[in-house]
């Protein structure tokens, strides 16, 4: 993508999440959580780049929210190429959060990345493997948390690995979390199924949020931060 004098004010997680909320929280692991009413953002794209990127948002929108993925069913035909390049953009764009939240560093793998979103190729199944997870429990811990998670959860993208050690970055969003495989290996086995392909069903795959080590951590911080608020502190397992 060029960079020409005109930049966007360009959004690392859509929009959308944020005008569902009046005051939507961001939350990453080993950082103090954060208000923020727009989101994050800067300025690292054109005005065309940005709109390209948006119409990747506005898709996810329409999967997360309005089709049987919003409570972990399959979806059939769904479109692969717009759905992966999401998933990929929001990585990529992670790399130029104004703060610490993200800690994206994609070394080697950050010019074939960029390659992929700018020109609207996904690449084959295998590359850059993404998976899409439906948590089960984001309504249990909308209740644990009181009124601390009464807006749309919202973690900015983290280094993770996977069964094996395969090296990936993870992000959630209202209740689903995406893992993108950013390693030489593919993803490991378990997974095959779920990887998003232009040849199947979109499969969600379910897990519980509190079963992830580091989103444990991202619960504490939020009870941390509920507590100094409120003074008060609900009972977790």
């Amino acid at each position: 993508m060029s960079s020409p004098q005109a930049l966007a004010d360009s959004h690392i997680m859509p929009r959308w999440l944020f005008e569902r909320a009046e005051d939507a929280r961001l939350y990453s692991v080993g950082h103090a959580p954060s208000r923020c009413h727009t989101g994050l953002y800067n300025q690292f794209l054109c005005y065309d780049c940005e709109a390209r990127l948006s119409d990747y948002d506005g898709y996810a929108r329409k999967i997360l929210l309005d089709s049987p993925a919003r409570e972990g069913h399959s979806v059939a035909p769904y479109k692969y190429e717009r759905l992966k390049l999401f998933a990929l953009s929001v990585v990529w764009r992670a790399q130029f959060l104004p703060y610490s939240l993200g800690a994206v560093r994609l070394g080697p793998f950050a010019q074939p990345m960029r390659e992929c979103v700018s020109t609207d190729d996904p690449g084959k199944p295998q590359e850059f493997a993404t998976v899409l997870v439906h948590l089960s429990d984001i309504d249990l811990i909308h209740g644990k948390a009181d009124q601390a998670l009464e807006d749309p959860l919202i973690c900015y993208p983290q280094r993770g690995r996977l069964h094996g050690g395969i090296n990936c970055y993870k992000f959630e969003l209202v209740r689903h979390r995406f893992y993108v495989v950013v390693d030489t290996q593919g993803p490991p086995s378990g997974l095959l199924e779920h990887v998003l392909s232009p040849d199947r069903p979109l499969i969600p795959r379910r897990e519980k949020f509190l079963m992830d080590p580091d989103s444990v951590s991202t619960f504490n911080e939020i009870m941390n931060k509920s507590d100094a608020q409120r003074g008060t502190r609900p009972k977790s397992q």
